[in-house]
């Protein structure tokens, strides 16, 4: 064979090879990926786990012979079991059932008196009926269905129940129930209870975190610092309407739906508990969501000494300098309502006391840990590139209360 066929031979070889090789690049390239394992690798990320690819996903649950849903719940077990119980707690503390709530082997665990529901990732499992299904990793209609399910299965168990002449109880206790259903009176007042509950769930904005007190035409309220002592996030309230007692309670800031739900004592009258809780709602609604903080410059200039180089006839004299006075105003954020009207001293607080709010980040930037347990704390979660300013004060005493008044043109009232 002469050295051109041998050439023309080894080009062929060559050209044979990589197509070879250049085609199994292409088909391994135009594969598809399971739709599952990118869907368990999202679960995961929303809860801080993010070691596993989409091939080491799909070879786990080949091996294991599970369900894409049953391996996402034991790798959130395994890898992140507070951040399901932290949101069993965030959003199921609507619930009046009472219920035990503890980590499981295979989920969270919400239990009275033997009969219970077990929560994972991707749904949740009830000792009667069909299991629920949903991610509660998060928020969303699930939760509320899961409820409903565990309302009916109390319900039930309470029929049954016999109480025991010999239990003894604490007649120092105090006796509270956390209330879902809103009573009546209908018409256009429920109309806006539930409207403003939406917008405190969603869209609020604003954080006291001292008193604050408003001053209505027929009713008072004094709203108390956010707070979790109970487990929940509760915002504890004291109303006092025209010609009734006053009534103590509790709204809380994590129900997924609406209206967010009250604690109270079971005394209180249904029409005594429509006007705190409706007007509890609407007055925060009103401080948190309607309100704002606008951005403005003092009105008082300030004088400020700086000093600069001072140039005299025969060029610069580096040693000599001279103080030249300029004004310059300070931007600081006031609080502005329709609604609401500061009253007494509120004033001069307000000019030195700013409320924790939300601040835009710009691109590419987001909020760091802190911040999000900061907010998170008093029940708001953050959208994408903002982050959380805290509440701060310069000169206010630290028992210094916020007051506003109503103003009677947009007064609430209680429509039958």
């Amino acid at each position: 064979m002469s050295n051109g066929s041998k050439r023309r031979k080894k080009r062929r070889s060559q050209l044979k090879a990589g197509k070879y090789v250049l085609s199994s690049r292409l088909e391994r390239s135009t594969q598809t990926v399971d739709p599952g394992a990118v869907r368990a690798r999202a679960v995961l990320a929303s809860v801080g786990v993010t070691r596993f690819n989409d091939a080491h996903l799909e070879r786990r649950r080949l091996a294991s012979r599970m369900s894409w849903n049953e391996l996402i719940d034991q790798l959130v077990m395994e890898h992140a079991p507070e951040v399901l119980l932290a949101a069993v707690h965030d959003y199921f503390d609507a619930s009046d059932l009472d219920l035990d709530i503890a980590r499981g082997g295979d989920g969270i665990v919400l239990d009275r008196d033997g009969w219970r529901a077990v929560v994972q990732a991707t749904g949740a499992r009830l000792r009667v009926g069909d299991p629920i299904p949903g991610e509660f990793t998060a928020d969303g209609p699930h939760w509320g269905r899961l409820r409903e399910l565990l309302v009916v299965q109390r319900r039930r168990q309470l029929g049954l129940h016999v109480v025991r002449e010999d239990t003894v109880t604490d007649p120092n206790a105090v006796q509270e129930q956390v209330v879902t259903e809103f009573p009546p009176p209908l018409g256009l007042f429920r109309a806006e209870v539930l409207a403003a509950s939406a917008r405190i769930r969603t869209d609020r904005s604003l954080h006291f975190d001292r008193p604050v007190e408003i001053e209505g035409p027929d009713f008072r309220i004094r709203f108390e610092p956010i707070c979790n002592r109970r487990g929940p996030v509760e915002l504890p309230f004291e109303y006092i309407g025209s010609g009734r007692s006053p009534v103590k309670a509790a709204l809380r800031l994590r129900t997924p739906s609406d209206p967010l739900a009250i604690v109270c004592s079971p005394s209180v009258a249904p029409a005594e508990l429509a006007s705190a809780w409706g007007h509890a709602l609407i007055a925060f609604a009103q401080l948190t969501c309607d309100a704002e903080l606008v951005s403005s410059r003092s009105p008082r200039s300030e004088r400020v000494t700086s000093r600069r180089p001072v140039r005299g006839m025969g060029g610069p004299d580096r040693g000599a300098s001279r103080a030249e006075p300029r004004s310059v105003r300070r931007r600081s954020l006031e609080f502005s309502s329709a609604v609401l009207e500061p009253s007494g001293a509120t004033l001069q607080v307000l000019a030195c006391y700013v409320a924790g709010h939300r601040r835009q980040l710009s691109e590419r930037r987001s909020a760091s840990d802190s911040a999000k347990r900061a907010a998170a704390e008093v029940g708001i979660d953050l959208r994408p590139q903002e982050t959380w300013v805290r509440p701060y004060a310069r000169g206010v005493p630290a028992d210094a209360e916020l007051r506003f008044r109503w103003i009677a043109s947009v007064a609430v009232s209680i429509a039958a």
